[in-house]
């Protein structure tokens, strides 16, 4: 098996929890929407400092989770552990999600904007190059061979070692023009993804006409002091 399916998901053992995040599941759940982000600032930040789109993206989501931490009298760790969404190659064409869904370890506690935005290029560099996601692919479809009961333990025990998950991502690209249904220009996309299981904070992103929007859906336990 290639050494990065094995690193991939190891961070999971060795990773600490957010300070925020609480065992507890049952738990209400806020969801809140961004204003606006045009696409140009974005592009001319990736631009600036020479890393791609999703750097910017992931970096700045960091920077706010960091400085919520900071504000509400809590410790920020160096490093935390967050689950992306990558292209895979070759799209089909057509509408469809032709992506893969890796574990990473992200920059959170940093001296500066730009070298947490460096670090986070790191990382999605590293990724791209992997085999982990092609590799976790073809052992789901193995896996429907196998009677229901023993996928579902299997994913119990999966989700048991993901409790240093605190934060998963959902980036969805964003349209550079208008878009219309039925003869009638779409205003607004807003795209929902609730928190499952052990996780603390779900995080998606996506938007239309060049205008990207960041939402937030996390549980009240996580922020007793914000």
């Amino acid at each position: 098996m290639p050494y990065d399916v094995i690193v991939n998901p190891s961070g999971r053992l060795s990773s600490k929890r957010l300070p925020f995040q609480k065992d507890n599941t049952n738990v209400e759940t806020i969801f809140t929407v961004s204003p606006e982000i045009s696409v140009d600032v974005i592009k001319s930040i990736k631009n600036y400092f020479k890393v791609n789109y999703a750097a910017v993206i992931y970096s700045a989501c960091s920077g706010a989770i960091a400085r919520a931490l900071e504000r509400a009298g809590q410790n920020v760790p160096k490093y935390y552990m967050t689950s992306v969404i990558i292209p895979k190659p070759k799209h089909p064409g057509g509408l469809c999600i032709h992506a893969e869904i890796l574990v990473v370890v992200f920059p959170l506690r940093s001296s500066s904007p730009e070298k947490r935005l460096k670090k986070v290029q790191k990382c999605l560099k590293t990724l791209s190059n992997s085999t982990a996601g092609g590799t976790y692919n073809a052992l789901a479809k193995t896996l429907t061979v196998f009677p229901c009961k023993l996928i579902s333990s299997g994913a119990k025990l999966w989700d048991s070692m993901a409790g240093t998950l605190n934060v998963a991502y959902a980036n969805v690209a964003v349209t550079v023009g208008p878009d219309y249904y039925d003869g009638i220009e779409i205003s607004e996309l807003t795209t929902a993804n609730s928190v499952v299981n052990s996780l603390g904070m779900m995080i998606s992103m996506g938007g239309i006409n060049n205008k990207q929007r960041k939402k937030n859906s996390f549980k009240i336990s996580i922020t007793p002091r914000l």
